[in-house]
C-alpha cells in the first residue's frame, strides 16, 4: 500500500438523539484563539450555525490552538457535515480576509 497518498478521513454519523463532540484544530497549530477577536468571530459563526441548523450548544472550550464543542441536533434529520461547514467557512473567510488586509506576509 502506498502510504504517501493515504489520508485519514473523519467519519460523520448522523444519528437521531446523539450528541456530537467536535474538535477544531488551527492550521499549523497557530494560536489563533489567544485573540479575543478571533474567539468572538468563531463564537458568532457557531451561534449562527446553531440557529440556522437547529443545533443546541451544550458545552465548549477555546484553547489557544484548538476548540472543543459538544452539540446536539434538535431535528431528527440533519447533517453534521453541513453544521461543520456552516461553522468553519464564515469564520475562515473572515480571518483570511482580515489577515490579507492587515498581515499579508
Amino acid at each position: 500500500m502506498d502510504h504517501k497518498h493515504s489520508h485519514n478521513h473523519r467519519k460523520s454519523y448522523n444519528e437521531f438523539g446523539h450528541v456530537h463532540e467536535l474538535t477544531f484544530s488551527c492550521y499549523n497549530n497557530i494560536k489563533f484563539f489567544k485573540s479575543d477577536v478571533y474567539c468572538q468571530w468563531f463564537a458568532d459563526s457557531l451561534s449562527n450555525a446553531c440557529g440556522s441548523l437547529n443545533f443546541s450548544l451544550w458545552a465548549y472550550v477555546f484553547m489557544p490552538d484548538h476548540i472543543h464543542l459538544i452539540v446536539h441536533p434538535e431535528q431528527s434529520i440533519y447533517s453534521i457535515s453541513d453544521f461543520l461547514k456552516q461553522v468553519k467557512q464564515p469564520f475562515s473567510r473572515k480571518v483570511l480576509s482580515y489577515l490579507r488586509s492587515n498581515s499579508p506576509e
